[in-house]
């Protein structure tokens, strides 16, 4: 792991996990081969349709899961937002990696 400054940008910061507290910087996993390229990366993931599925924090308060709807986008529009992604990652010098959410943790 190494250690980054936060950039000073509310909204950039606002992103970012501070670690250790009030040290005005973040942690990287530096020997992960996903976070190694000259590029920024992103994980994103897709809540899924059956309710004991959808992974979401004890304290979370909104959407209340088993009380509200909760669903799973289709295909159609899961290639969407990739398709938008892409588009993004042309122009943006970003990496967009799906990941699965397998119990609490995340796999690539």
């Amino acid at each position: 792991m190494e250690t980054k400054q936060l950039s000073g940008q509310t909204n950039i910061d606002a992103l970012l996990f501070e670690q250790p507290s009030g040290s005005n910087s973040t942690l990287l996993w530096s020997n992960n081969s996903n976070y190694n390229s000259s590029k920024t990366t992103i994980t994103y993931s897709y809540i899924p349709e059956t309710v004991g599925e959808q992974k979401f924090s004890a304290s979370q308060s909104d959407p209340t899961p088993g009380v509200d709807q909760i669903s799973e986008l289709d295909t159609r529009h899961k290639l969407s937002v990739e398709a938008a992604l892409s588009e993004w990652s042309k122009v943006a010098n970003i990496l967009f990696v799906e990941v699965q959410k397998l119990m609490t943790m995340l796999v690539l």
